[in-house]
């Protein structure tokens, strides 16, 4: 498939928010990118946009290849919409277990998270990032037009440090 720049660019500047969180809250992080995910048994696999392991960075890290039959599939799974849907990609997603999917369509960000029953219900909270309402995120994403990417990038940074400042937790 064919990407856009506009999809690249979403898809860049999430991965940029999610890095300076963790950066910032000095939690453990693994990128795993646009990795191959997937499960022959359960006939199902996908490339998300960016997916990254959280509070499983543990059980990967120094590990060179993943195999989602013994590990862990990452943490929380990014997918931009801006040209088409990825809705049918989520039960892809819950077939192999990823416990959190940012969802982006060009408008709005909303995270989905995955129930025990195996569906996801959508949240605007993060499951990794409770504190963290998406609507703020949102909020950085749309101004993109109104400066270069380095620069909202540093301000999407200063923002977080003042939210601790303000009593964010250090860990999630």
């Amino acid at each position: 498939m064919t990407l856009s720049p506009l999809h690249e660019h979403f898809s860049s500047l999430l991965g940029q928010f999610v890095e300076v969180l963790t950066e910032e809250l000095q939690m453990p992080r693994r990128s795993a990118g646009s990795t191959t995910l997937k499960r022959k048994k359960r006939l199902r696999g996908l490339e998300p946009d960016r997916s990254y392991y959280l509070a499983n960075e543990p059980l990967v890290r120094g590990k060179e290849t993943l195999d989602l039959r013994r590990d862990p599939p990452p943490d929380l799974g990014i997918e931009i919409d801006v040209t088409h849907s990825s809705l049918n990609r989520m039960a892809i997603y819950a077939a192999l277990k990823v416990p959190e999917v940012w969802r982006f369509d060009g408008q709005a960000l909303v995270s989905y998270h995955l129930q025990a029953n195996g569906t996801y219900v959508a949240n605007d909270r993060s499951l990794h990032f409770s504190f963290l309402s998406l609507k703020d995120v949102n909020l950085f994403l749309q101004r993109r037009t109104q400066m270069d990417e380095t620069s909202l990038v540093r301000s999407f940074r200063a923002w977080v440090r003042e939210q601790i400042a303000k009593g964010w937790p250090a860990v999630t």
